[in-house]
């Protein structure tokens, strides 16, 4: 029995005693290409079809069953059926489809052998290990994952083993197909059996088969990648304006430069590789200039240079450049370039210059002060009238505060000019003209009426304040005499007003006691007894002119103060206090008149003149006659 079982195991392996293995035999299945349906490609294009299926015959060629490739999202990269029990499994159950699209057949979960292959290779990139599993058709599968770093891009399997032989294992396989059991028995039969180490071989090509597909592609991504590189640098290169030039310093080699270089300088890029750079495309005082530039770069700094190309016709163009280094696989330091045409920009300048110039002297010989201001409120231009009127040069007031410098922070009248100055930044719109008090830098006060812009850049920001102002010191001054003028009329015109009630009021009282006592002398004439009291009236009379006479002289001394005349001087009050007291008692009966002086000293000064003692007679007088008290206290 066991030699039998031995003799049936030596039949079974007779095939490998053959010189060669037969080469795998690729047949196109009837329903056609399924890579055609391939919308990844990430494989089949980098790999390529032919590559894939030579790599494929690695294993297939011991195996002689099925291999597959798909990408990440499922799409065939590769599919082959090499053994007859495969093709003919795989045929049977496409046709279950009963479609003659193979999309739909690939969707329609009917295709038995495309389900138990794809699930294979989906469980190993998901899991992204090494699966074996039991196919549809009794044979096994073994899929690893495709990954290009730490990506899974894909997977590829094959199928091992012997188809099953045992009837109960056929006839179900037979009814899932909807095939011949017979005919499926006798294709069984046929397959040659693999001893398992022909199978750990396979398995070990495979997984080789795989880190070939991974390097192949990774070898592609980065020819891609190289490829986009280099598209785009040429891209960026030759779209600039700017001029890119890269040469080598140390033999004056030119190794790479772009399209506007060669189309500003002339020349052409067979010339320009054969010419020597820099030394061919700028005169010797550049030159110098250039390699000292260089020097600097070679030390690792960045530096701009502006120099003049010397095209091939003999033009010279004005280039500003900046200056790079970097080093190629050999460690040679190569130079970077990028010139930019400043032709027009000088022409720019020229004529901003002149026009500046031009500005300046109409600016200068403008009869007023012209002041440009920033937006710290610094002094940034102020002409040639302004330096003269404020007493400073432009050197002395360029990027100084206009406060503290020709604006103090404070108007003699105690205006706050830094408030001042402060509000009109914040709304400038609101002081197109002012005037205000200014100062020069030997601190004479002068006035100015300012006529005021606000400078916006392009965007409408706020930049500064542009000034122009008029000295109005005279105007001022001559408006400050009339004011002072006015001030004086009003003063003197009050004290006539004043004077004349006074005049009037004394005047009054003068004439009423002579026109009192003249009243009573008419009664008393003609009446000897009555000569007393006449003598009296006749005192009276003389004591009214002489009174009359003193309101004269004070209206005289009045004046004479106002012109500054009499000079007021320290006088003692009491005395003269006590002086027209004794006096009032002379004039007025003592028994009805009671003076008193109540103070806390005795002993005041004041700052009088000689009208002292004129005001407190008045004073007393007027105090005891227009008292109606029996007893007049005062």
């Amino acid at each position: 029995m066991e030699q039998k079982e031995a003799q049936k195991d030596l039949k079974r392996l007779e095939w490998l005693l053959k010189k060669q293995i037969s080469k795998v035999d690729y047949i196109d299945p009837s329903y056609g290409d399924l890579t055609k349906l391939n919308t990844e490609r990430t494989i089949l294009d980098s790999v390529g079809p032919k590559i894939l299926k030579e790599l494929a015959s690695e294993f297939l060629d011991l195996l002689e069953t099925s291999g597959a490739v798909y990408e990440r999202n499922g799409n065939y990269a590769m599919g082959i059926f090499s053994s007859k029990w495969c093709r003919f499994l795989d045929t049977a159950s496409r046709n279950l489809c009963n479609t003659s699209s193979n999309q739909k057949a690939l969707e329609c979960g009917e295709w038995h052998c495309h389900e138990s292959c794809w699930l294979s290779s989906k469980l190993s990139m998901e899991q992204n290990r090494e699966i074996d599993i039991v196919c549809h058709g009794g044979i096994h599968l073994f899929a690893i994952p495709i990954k290009v770093g730490d990506r899974v891009i894909g997977s590829i399997n094959f199928g091992y083993g012997d188809p099953p032989k045992d009837p109960k294992t056929l006839k179900k396989i037979a009814e899932n197909y909807n095939v011949d059991v017979e005919k499926l028995k006798k294709i069984a039969n046929l397959y040659e059996n693999r001893p398992k180490y022909m199978i750990e071989i396979a398995k070990k090509r495979i997984r080789s088969v795989a880190r070939t597909i991974e390097y192949l592609i990774e070898r592609k991504e980065a020819e891609s990648s190289l490829k986009f590189e280099k598209q785009f640098i040429d891209k960026v290169l030759n779209t600039s304006k700017d001029t890119i030039f890269v040469f080598e310093p140390n033999n004056e080699r030119a190794v790479r430069w772009n399209n506007s270089f060669s189309y500003i300088s002339g020349y052409t890029n067979q010339e320009i590789a054969t010419l020597k750079a820099p030394k061919s495309y700028y005169n010797e005082n550049d030159l110098r200039r250039a390699k000292d530039a260089i020097r600097m770069v070679l030390d690792g700094e960045e530096t701009t240079i502006e120099l003049s190309l010397i095209t091939k016709n003999g033009q010279f163009i004005p280039f500003e450049y900046s200056l790079g280094v970097f080093r190629n696989d050999e460690g040679t330091p190569l130079i970077v370039s990028v010139g930019r045409n400043v032709s027009k920009r000088k022409t720019i300048l020229k004529k901003l210059k002149s026009s500046e110039k031009q500005y300046r002297q109409l600016v200068d010989l403008a009869n007023s002060i012209v002041v440009r201001l920033d937006k710290d409120k610094k002094i940034a231009f102020i002409n040639k009238f302004g330096e003269e009127f404020f007493e400073y040069s432009m050197e002395e007031l360029l990027n100084k505060p206009v406060i503290g410098t020709i604006v103090p922070k404070k108007e003699l009248s105690g205006r706050d000019l830094e408030e001042l100055v402060k509000t009109i930044f914040e709304s400038p719109e609101n002081y197109i003209q002012i005037e205000n008090e200014n100062i020069t830098k030997s601190g004479k006060r002068v006035w100015v009426s300012w006529a005021n812009k606000a400078l916006k850049d392009d965007k409408g920001n706020f930049q500064g304040l542009l000034s122009t102002g008029i000295d109005i010191t005279k105007r001022k001054e001559a408006e400050n005499l009339i004011k002072e003028s006015e001030r004086k009329y009003r003063e003197a015109f009050n004290k006539s007003n004043f004077y004349k009630d006074l005049i009037a009021h004394d005047v009054n009282n003068v004439f009423q006691a002579i026109q009192s006592s003249v009243d009573i002398y008419k009664i008393f004439q003609n009446l000897p007894e009555k000569e007393h009291s006449l003598n009296e009236t006749f005192s009276t009379i003389i004591k009214q002119l002489n009174r009359g006479t003193k309101i004269v002289l004070n209206i005289i001394k009045l004046s004479e103060i106002e012109n500054g005349k009499i000079q007021t001087k320290p006088m003692r009050v009491i005395f003269s206090l006590n002086k027209l007291i004794e006096q009032a008692f002379k004039s007025f009966d003592k028994k009805d008149v009671d003076i008193s002086i109540k103070a806390e000293k005795m002993d005041y000064y004041v700052q009088a003149n000689e009208l002292l003692y004129d005001l407190i007679e008045n004073l007393i007088k007027n105090a005891i006659e227009n008292n109606e008290s029996e007893k007049k206290t005062i």
